[in-house]
């Protein structure tokens, strides 16, 4: 497996919901791999999900991701980091598997679509253009290969999502997770 599961040393509590919802029945904060990423990923992974919840917060909800769409605010994104791989466009079940989503592998899996030109999630709605908002975007663009899809049908009427792109100098693949909820 080449997955860090995430990079927050100390993940908040929307954070840890997340993570509790993507991962039911482990123990937060432990990596599923000994590969660590290289230092220039675990810096830019944590600036990724500190740019996604700060433009969340500034846009009332949990989740750039899941966005508005999500009855609830209770999961916030969290950074993470693949080993290098196939994780693009037509390879969401190996992201699946890389990731370690157990309870997510036979469920339906839905690409969706990202913004041309801020990289953000089509169904995401910004409260408005904030210096956030403009880094954040410009984060998502020094990704390659951008992927965003949804994996429905997780408990609690969760759905997982998933934003992916490959880094430079074949350090792997950065993102975020992310959890939305839907009745």
């Amino acid at each position: 497996m080449s997955f860090v599961r995430y990079i927050d040393d100390n993940p908040d509590a929307l954070q840890e919901q997340t993570l509790q919802t993507l991962y039911p029945g482990t123990t937060t904060g432990k990596s599923l791999t000994s590969v660590v990423p290289p230092q220039n990923a675990i810096a830019f992974v944590r600036k990724l999900a500190s740019g996604a919840k700060a433009v969340a917060n500034a846009s009332a909800c949990g989740s750039v991701l899941a966005g508005q769409t999500s009855e609830s605010d209770e999961h916030e994104d969290v950074g993470v980091w693949l080993a290098p791989g196939e994780y693009g466009a037509g390879h969401e079940r190996d992201a699946i598997e890389a990731l370690g989503f157990k309870i997510w592998r036979n469920k339906k899996v839905s690409p969706l679509k990202l913004d041309a030109t801020t990289h953000l999630p089509e169904t995401f709605r910004p409260a408005g253009a904030t210096d956030d908002q403009a880094a954040f975007s410009a984060l998502l663009a020094e990704l390659r290969d951008l992927t965003f899809f949804a994996v429905e049908g997780g408990p609690g009427s969760s759905t997982a999502y998933v934003l992916l792109g490959r880094m430079d100098n074949d350090d792997g693949w950065a993102g975020l997770i992310g959890v939305g909820i839907s009745s």
